[in-house]
């Protein structure tokens, strides 16, 4: 929101490099723009540049289920492209799978529901070519895969999908299909999303990394045709090709090793990395910007990175309903007929994006969204087969053809039906911060001082120098509360759900000696700290540190440890810093009118503390 708002004022423009991010040093924000430019662009259209805070927010809030119905026409499009008749079953069960209504309610700005959007609306393009080859869908599949990319980096994932695909076309398509494929497809795309990146970066240093916006993502497209062009080189000479075939390979490939020049071996490590990233077996690493790998002890902490079956089937079958056990008999039927069917390449497509959107969901449960057209299609085409091979019994025995159709739909819309409690319980549930976290935040805002605006038209890239940088103070917060410190608070944030500053956060909170304490603020240069119950996190914390658990359990209720209460977390949170061992150098300046009972008493839920009284 804090990037759409400077869209809105600068459009389509956005910081890259952020100084109030990972403060002081500053890095850059990993999301590509495109999903922040389509949550300004109502508010920029509506209102103009000088919209306020609450026209903006207002705008962006209908721009997610507006998204989310053209989402919904996506599935229908894709759902027709992978089955004859699958459209409409497919865009009626995304409406109503609770997977993808999550991502597409009222207010809910994330860009998981660009993403879907984005990636079937590609993906479609991709097996509408296969199924019929020509220039012209080849062409407007890649211009989709670049779009994709810039809407959300991991996208190139489908790129990787067009590339095994194509590799495995060169042995039965013609001579020079898979070569003008993947000249457009790939071409298309890494045009694309290079110039998108060379327009909003504009010579800024950004990480050459899978995880963050960049030019990663081109260079991977690249690398993917180069991987496709050469296969099919050496099946063109083994076939005994043209001479001019194998010069038009042999020119492609000399112009593509002059893009990825001395860029094999950081593309392979970070790929190495965005794998590790969805297994959450990554270690933290940075390069100029920001981060290039996630620190594998902050993925442990987000729920939404656990596997999809960590606690049992209730989720899948809670948000993708009962077609969710169909998706592995979808699957083989659709292997089988990508190797002897006669549409196999369609085929080829339709199950190498069934298996990786499934390895994708079951290793993070954030993926699930992904997953909603993948059910809605498997339950159709098991709906399909129940209902072919009875319509065949029925036929010996006489009976009318218009029986399997019936049961077809029938078998559709009960498992529709079983998507219903689902979604009950998603539009009954509240996404959204409380109002006593943004009251802390916008006070914060409004009475703390601000040595630089948030949204200084400095920040934009290229950025121009600002010495009131020098004087800015911070707000150190548990980690995942830093975009609130920077969009609501509009104070600058030394660590954020991005993982910048991810361990600082932890080892101050953990700290037993205030002197320690305050030379991780200082290091940080913040004055501020925001302070909130951890209790349900402070055992994972001390196991990221290598310390033995703060709580335990007896009769039932969680029991502090005695080393707790020496925390930095106990003695802020707990006792306002004056309590049986004083802080000399934390000053409570605000607590919300919302707690809970602690030791007796009543604790507000948020509080901000002023360092004193320390150089």
């Amino acid at each position: 929101m804090r990037r759409a708002t400077f869209a809105v004022a600068h459009f389509p423009r956005i910081p890259i490099f952020d100084p109030l991010i990972d403060f002081p040093r500053g890095a850059v924000g990993i999301w590509p723009p495109l999903f922040d430019v389509a949550l300004a662009l109502p508010a920029r259209v509506l209102h103009g540049a000088a919209a306020t805070r609450e026209q903006i927010a207002s705008a962006a809030s209908v721009t997610i289920p507006f998204l989310g119905a053209l989402a919904v026409l996506a599935a229908a499009f894709f759902g027709g492209a992978v089955r004859r008749g699958a459209a409409v079953p497919a865009a009626l069960f995304v409406a109503l799978c609770g997977a993808h209504v999550q991502y597409s309610q009222y207010g809910h700005t994330d860009q998981h529901v660009a993403e879907s959007l984005t990636s079937l609306l590609c993906l479609g393009f991709f097996v509408r070519a296969r199924a019929r080859p020509g220039p012209a869908r080849e062409a407007i599949a890649g211009v989709l895969l670049g779009i994709a990319a810039l809407t959300w980096q991991g996208a190139i994932c489908w790129g990787a999908l067009y590339a095994l695909v194509l590799a495995l076309e060169s042995a039965r398509r013609p001579a020079g299909e898979v070569f003008r494929a993947a000249v457009l497809v790939f071409g298309c795309a890494a045009i694309v999303d290079a110039a998108g990146v060379a327009y909003w970066v504009r010579g800024e240093a950004v990480p050459f990394t899978f995880i963050s916006f960049g030019w990663f993502q081109p260079v991977f497209l690249a690398a993917m045709a180069a991987g496709v062009i050469a296969i099919d080189a050496a099946r063109a000479a083994i076939r005994r090709d043209p001479p001019r075939s194998l010069l038009r390979h042999a020119a492609a490939l000399l112009l593509l090793a002059g893009i990825l020049r001395g860029r094999i071996p950081d593309l392979l490590r970070n790929l190495a990395a965005g794998i590790g990233y969805v297994t959450k077996t990554s270690h933290g690493s940075a390069a100029a910007g920001g981060l290039t790998s996630f620190p594998r002890e902050m993925l442990l902490q987000i729920y939404e990175v656990r596997p999809l079956l960590a606690d049992g089937l209730r989720l899948a079958l809670d948000t993708l309903s009962l077609a969710f056990l169909l998706i592995p008999i979808a699957i083989a039927v659709w292997v089988a007929r990508a190797v002897r069917g006669p549409r196999r390449s369609e085929h080829l497509a339709i199950a190498g994006w069934a298996i990786l959107t499934l390895w994708l969901a079951l290793s993070q449960r954030l993926n699930i969204y992904y997953a909603a057209p993948l059910a809605a299609l498997a339950g159709w085409e098991v709906a399909r087969q129940v209902a072919t091979r009875a319509s065949r019994a029925w036929t010996r025995a006489g009976t009318s053809r218009r029986v399997a159709a019936r049961l077809r739909a029938g078998i559709a819309i009960a498992l529709v039906l079983t998507a219903l409690p689902g979604l009950e319980r998603q539009l009954a549930t509240r996404y959204a911060p409380g109002d006593d976290l943004i009251a802390t935040m916008e006070w914060a805002r409004t009475h703390l001082p601000h040595a630089v605006s948030a949204y200084d038209a400095r920040f934009l890239p290229p950025p121009s120098p600002m010495p009131e940088l020098a004087r800015a103070e911070g707000m150190l917060s548990p980690w995942a509360l830093g975009h609130f410190v920077t969009f609501y608070a509009e104070l600058p944030a030394p660590a954020d759900a991005f993982g910048y500053g991810f361990m600082d956060s932890i080892r101050f909170f953990l700290e037993e000696n205030e002197e320690e304490a305050l030379a991780i603020a200082r290091q940080r240069r913040s004055r501020w700290v925001a302070v909130t119950d951890l209790t349900p996190k402070m055992n994972d914390y001390a196991k990221i540190l290598g310390r033995v658990p703060y709580f335990g359990v007896a009769g039932g209720q969680a029991t502090a440890a005695p080393a707790y209460l020496r925390t930095m977390q106990s003695r802020l949170y707990d006792f306002d810093g004056t309590g049986p061992e004083p802080l000399a150098h934390f000053r409570r300046v605000y607590a919300s009118r919302t707690g809970s009972l602690r030791g007796g008493r009543i604790v507000a839920r948020w509080k901000i503390f002023e360092i004193v009284g320390a150089p």
